[in-house]
């Protein structure tokens, strides 16, 4: 099946910190372990109850990394055999299908973990696979031709680095007809995009046709854009749409290294992050130019990257109008180096291996996410003294650690606390950073009324701090959870302060929406006010709140 998955796992581009750990194995090259415990059950059709043949049933584990597959027989069973004592979850995949979990009570959203001892078998995980909804339709040019190899896409908006973006689900090419037809999609509410790949062209013409992103039913704004609802199994067609023409514009200028001489190779890229993975490419010349055209007006990331991106790269947002943009002066900047150690809480109630330790060196400010950051991991030796690759600007250190129960407390740089703030990283590198880190964590903890009475899993609960310049990514004043499998939510690590918790519907937001300021304002309006200190434990049951919208 042809899909094309984007995971928003982060809210910004930096890279993870991973831990460096001494004559450690990898866990995906760990041998699984093997056991004489079984999972079975049935996969039928939600709506026929007639058995759904040849799904592919997968149990996943933290203690079986590269989990444990079955097909379903004729009959629609399956059997997970030889697994180890764990807690496991059951998926299902099968096309034209909504793929699923067991125990999930929508799609789209994790399912229930079974336990699992050494012999058992464990019958009857059963599940209800509902039919996918299919979108099909036609596109054409400017005087009606049919259009062929657009790549059509589905779409959900997400709030990614300070914005909404529209996120890729699933993606075909139009046919030599003009006819897409997507499948497999779950059941929602979603944006069409048709996309024709674009090329920069050597002779720099200024005045070669062009097509812009479009979407449905025919605008270049997402503002103006009509979404599509598909119940499960429902199939759309007639989704006709134009893609727009518009005229190719050119970006050119120079590049230059970071010791200001003239960059001689290599290729510029012009890409638009909000509006999918397409992008543009040019070379760059021997003195050092660049002309970049069949660019069509938006918002764009230009970038050059050595050989060693990690060492040294060129970039800059630029908005592209209905004009040629000449003259872009684009400089290299090298990563600068932060060094540091890293120091445990006097109150915390247990040790800290050096392999469990990581971090995250990420932007500031939402609009650098994508600028600057942490390269690599960083390099923790024995004494717990380290050193981390990053490009400069304005940066945050937040806690990524291998262990749920441990977080980053505190970075300080020279003495100054810096952990809200972040500092500033220049091209000559920074000294004298400490990160404490901490297992003594506040926790909020409880379970959520649906509004009848009744205890729901089937819920979103936000906390965040009531001082709204506290409202941004990368920083323990915002933080979503979902309810267990027990009913329970919880959330740790807050930092001390006054702070709002709001549960709403799992369905009422969208991933990552608890990053917008404005669905903030909205939620508070129904959200529980509370206070919490350092290492504090508070209970507190909350109710599903509408978001008004």
């Amino acid at each position: 099946m042809s899909r094309e998955f984007f995971k928003v796992a982060a809210a910004s581009l930096s890279l993870l910190g991973v831990a460096v750990s001494s004559a450690q194995t990898p866990a995906r090259d760990k041998p699984d372990l093997t056991g004489t415990a079984i999972i079975r059950g049935r996969i039928v059709d939600a709506v026929s109850g007639e058995p759904v043949r040849k799904a592919r049933v997968r149990a996943s584990s933290s203690v079986l990394p590269n989990g444990r597959g079955a097909t379903t027989d004729v009959d629609g069973r399956y059997e997970l055999k030889t697994l180890p004592a764990g807690r496991f979850s059951v998926s299902v995949i099968k096309p034209t299908y909504v793929s699923a979990s067991y125990g999930q009570t929508r799609p789209l959203e994790a399912g229930k973990l079974i336990d699992v001892a050494d012999g058992q078998i464990v019958e009857h995980i059963d599940l209800k696979l509902s039919r996918a909804g299919v979108i099909a339709g036609r596109i054409s040019d400017e005087f009606g031709e049919p259009m062929a190899g657009v790549q059509v896409s589905v779409a959900r908006l997400q709030f990614v680095n300070g914005s909404r973006r529209p996120m890729s689900i699933a993606s075909r090419s139009s046919n030599d007809l003009g006819e897409f037809r997507l499948f497999g999609i779950a059941p929602g509410q979603y944006y069409l995009t048709a996309t024709l790949p674009r090329f920069s062209m050597p002779n720099e013409s200024t005045n070669m046709p062009a097509y812009a992103p479009t979407y449905y039913p025919g605008t270049a704004s997402v503002a103006e854009a009509q979404r599509l609802t598909i119940a499960a199994g429902q199939t759309v067609t007639g989704i006709n749409m134009t893609v727009l023409s518009v005229r190719g514009m050119r970006v050119s200028g120079t590049i230059v290294d970071a010791g200001g001489r003239p960059i001689t190779s290599g290729s510029v890229m012009l890409s638009q992050p909000a509006s999918g993975p397409s992008s543009l490419m040019a070379s760059v010349k021997p003195d050092g130019t660049f002309v970049v055209t069949n660019v069509t007006p938006g918002e764009y990331l230009l970038r050059w990257m050595s050989p060693n991106p990690n060492d040294e790269r060129a970039q800059m947002p630029l908005t592209v109008g209905g004009g040629d943009l000449d003259g872009i002066a684009l400089a290299a900047v090298t990563a600068a180096t932060i060094t540091g150690r890293i120091v445990v809480d006097r109150a915390a109630t247990d040790t800290i291996k050096r392999s469990d330790i990581r971090f995250i060196v990420t932007a500031a400010r939402l609009e650098e996410a994508m600028l600057i950051g942490g390269t690599g991991p960083p390099q923790i030796k024995d004494d717990f003294t380290f050193e981390q690759k990053a490009f400069p600007g304005r940066l945050l250190i937040t806690a990524g650690m291998a262990l749920p129960t441990w977080t980053v407390k505190s970075v300080r740089v020279n003495g100054a606390d810096v952990t809200d703030t972040g500092f500033e990283l220049g091209t000559g590198g920074l000294s004298g950073v400490e990160v404490e880190l901490t297992n003594v964590v506040s926790e909020v903890s409880g379970i959520v009324d649906d509004g009848t009475g009744a205890t729901t899993r089937d819920a979103w609960i936000i906390v965040f701090s009531q001082d709204r310049e506290k409202w941004r990514v990368a920083n323990r004043y915002v933080s979503p959870a979902r309810p267990d499998s027990t009913n329970q939510y919880r959330v740790r690590g807050l930092r001390p302060g006054a702070y709002y918790a709001a549960a709403v519907a799992a369905d009422a937001i969208e991933g990552g929406e608890w990053q917008d300021p404005d669905v903030l304002d909205r939620l508070r309006e129904g959200a529980i006010a509370f206070e919490i200190g350092a290492a504090e434990k508070k209970t507190l049951n909350l109710v599903l709140t509408p978001l008004v919208r």
